[in-house]
C-alpha cells in the first residue's frame, strides 16, 4: 500500500481506507465497548455463570446464522446493483418477513428438541425476545450500507453499547441478577438499537408488506445458502473446543477460555471494519483496470493489512500482564497466558476471511464452503483429541489448527487462481514485533519489563513509519472525496 502515493482523486486505497473508518465508528463502540466491560463482568459473574452465559451467547450466534440464511450478504450484493426503489423495497421487505419467521420456527424448535433431550435451558423466553429483536435490528444496520444514511451505521453501534452498558450496571451491578440480568441487558441493547434504527433513515422506510415475495427471495438464496455451510464451520472452529471444554472439564474452565477469548473476539470484530471496507473496495473495482491492476491493489492491501495487524497483535501481547494485574479479576489470572496463541488464531482466521470476498467476487461459493468444511473438520478432530487430555491448551490448539488449515489453502487456492500471494516482506516486518509481545508478556521483572515495553512501542512507530504516513495520506483522500469512484447516484444514495 506505501508504495501508491495519494493524488488529486481517491485511489482504490483511499476508498479502503475511507470504508474503514466508517465502519471502525460502529465496530469500536459495539465490541470495544463491552471489552472494556469484561472488569466489571468478571467481579459481578461467578466463573459458572460467565461460563454459561460465554455458551449460550456463542451457542445463539450460531443459530442467527443458520436461520438468516446468510440473506444479509445476499441483499448487501443485491442493493448495490439494483437502482430501483420499488424493487429495493421487495428485496428489503422479503428478506426481512423470511428471517424473521426463521427465528421464530427457529426457535421453537430448538426449545423443542432441548425439551426431549433433557436439556435445561434457563431464561428461554428471554433469549426469544433476544433473538426476535436482534436479528431485525443487525438486518437494518447493514441495509444503511446501501440505503439511507450510512452515518446510522455507527449510530445505531453507539446505541446499542450505551444501552448494554447502563442496562448491565442496572441489572447485574444495583440488582445483582446474575446469568439473568445479562441476558437482559442483551436484550435491551438490542431493543434499543432497533427502535432507533426505525426511527433513522435507513431500509426500514422501504418496508412494504404488500411487496413480500418467494420470487424476490430465489435469486438471492440461490447466492446465499452456499454461504451458509461456511459460516456455520466458521463458528464450528470457534465454538467446539468450547462445548468440548464444558463436557469434560466443566464450566470454570469455560470460563477462563472465555476471558482469554476476548481480546481475539474484539480483535475477530475489528477486522470485520476492514472485511466490510474491503469487500466495498473489491466490488466496486471489479469492473476497473485490468486485471494486473486488481491483482496489485489485492496484493498491497493484504501486505499492508498483514504487516499492521502482526505489529498491533504484538502490541496487544505485549500489555497483557498488567492489563490482567490491573483490570481482570484474579481468579482468572491463567487466561492471560492463552491470549497470544489466540490472537495468532483469529489472525489467521482473518486473513482467510478477506480471500473470502475474493471468492465471492469470483462467483465461487462452492470454494467458500469447500476450504472452510475443512478447515472445521481439522477443529473438531484435534478438540476431541486434544481437549480431553489438555483442557484449555487442548482448544488453543485446535483452534489454531483449524486457522492454519483455513488460511494456507485459501492462499493456495488464491495464488493458483490469481498469481496472489501475501508480500513475504510486510510478513517478515510484522511477525518480529508479534514475537516480541508475546516474548515480553512473560517478563515479570518490573523494571526490565517496562524498559523493553518502551523500546519494543518505539520501534514499532519508527520501523511503520512509512506505511501509517501512506495510510494517514489514502485515508484523507478518500475523506475529502464527495463519493466514491464507481457508486451508483440513486435517491437512496447515502447522505454520509
Amino acid at each position: 500500500m506505501s508504495a501508491v502515493k495519494p493524488g488529486p482523486g481517491p485511489s482504490r486505497e483511499a476508498a479502503l481506507l475511507r470504508g474503514v473508518g466508517l465502519y471502525a465508528v460502529g465496530m469500536l463502540f459495539t465490541r470495544f465497548a463491552g471489552f472494556l466491560m469484561l472488569p466489571f463482568y468478571t467481579a459481578v459473574l461467578s466463573k459458572e455463570a460467565y461460563g454459561y452465559v460465554d455458551l449460550v451467547l456463542t451457542g445463539s450466534t450460531l443459530f442467527g446464522t443458520v436461520v438468516t440464511l446468510r440473506l444479509f450478504d445476499a441483499i448487501y450484493r443485491a442493493l448495490w446493483d439494483e437502482p430501483d426503489t420499488d424493487r429495493r423495497a421487495a428485496m428489503i421487505t422479503s428478506v426481512l418477513g423470511l428471517t424473521t419467521i426463521n427465528a421464530i420456527a427457529g426457535s421453537a424448535l430448538v426449545w423443542g428438541v432441548l425439551a426431549l433431550a433433557d436439556i435445561p435451558l434457563p431464561h428461554p423466553w428471554l433469549l426469544l425476545a433476544w433473538t426476535v429483536l436482534r436479528i431485525p435490528a443487525e438486518f437494518f444496520q447493514q441495509t444503511t450500507r446501501v440505503v439511507g444514511d450510512r452515518s446510522a451505521y455507527a449510530g445505531a453501534a453507539i446505541v446499542n453499547a450505551s444501552a448494554m452498558a447502563g442496562s448491565s450496571l442496572l441489572l447485574l451491578g444495583v440488582f445483582k441478577l446474575g446469568a439473568l440480568g445479562y441476558l437482559g441487558a442483551m436484550t435491551a441493547a438490542s431493543a434499543s438499537m432497533l427502535i432507533y434504527l426505525l426511527c433513522k433513515d435507513t431500509g426500514a422506510r422501504l418496508v412494504r408488506p404488500r411487496l413480500f415475495s418467494l420470487a424476490v427471495l430465489k435469486p438471492m438464496l440461490a447466492y446465499s445458502l452456499p454461504l451458509v455451510p461456511a459460516a456455520v464451520s466458521w463458528w464450528v472452529i470457534r465454538m467446539i473446543g468450547r462445548y468440548t471444554l464444558g463436557h469434560s472439564h466443566g464450566l470454570q474452565e469455560v470460563a477462563d477460555f472465555a476471558v482469554s477469548d476476548k481480546l481475539p473476539a474484539v480483535v475477530a470484530m475489528l477486522n470485520i471494519t476492514y472485511y466490510m471496507a474491503w469487500q466495498d473496495a473489491v466490488l466496486r473495482q471489479s469492473a476497473h483496470g485490468d486485471r494486473e491492476e486488481q491483482v496489485a491493489f489485492y496484493r498491497r492491501a493484504l501486505g499492508a493489512y498483514a504487516r499492521l495487524g502482526l505489529v498491533a497483535l504484538g502490541l496487544i501481547a505485549l500489555f497483557l500482564r498488567p492489563f490482567f494485574a490491573l483490570m481482570i479479576d484474579p481468579s482468572y489470572a491463567q487466561a492471560r497466558t492463552y491470549v497470544p496463541p489466540l490472537l495468532l488464531a483469529v489472525f489467521l482466521l482473518c486473513v482467510g476471511g478477506l480471500y473470502d470476498v475474493l471468492y465471492q467476487q469470483q462467483r465461487r461459493t462452492g470454494a467458500i464452503f469447500a476450504t472452510s468444511l475443512v478447515s472445521a473438520l481439522a477443529a473438531a478432530v484435534a478438540s476431541v483429541a486434544l481437549v480431553p487430555a489438555f483442557g484449555v491448551w487442548g482448544t488453543v490448539v485446535a483452534t489454531m489448527s483449524a486457522a492454519v488449515v483455513l488460511a494456507t489453502i485459501r492462499g493456495i487456492d488464491q495464488y493458483r487462481r490469481l498469481g496472489l500471494t501475501l508480500p513475504l516482506r510486510d510478513i517478515a516486518l510484522g511477525a518480529p514485533f508479534f514475537a516480541l509481545g508475546w516474548a515480553m508478556n512473560t517478563v515479570t521483572d518490573p523494571l526490565r519489563y517496562t524498559v523493553g515495553a518502551a523500546l519494543v512501542c518505539v520501534a514499532a512507530l519508527v520501523t511503520q513509519r512509512s506505511l501509517l504516513i501512506a495510510a494517514w495520506g489514502h485515508w484523507r483522500a478518500g475523506k475529502q472525496a464527495k463519493a466514491a469512484p464507481a457508486a451508483p447516484v440513486t435517491e437512496d444514495t447515502d447522505k454520509a
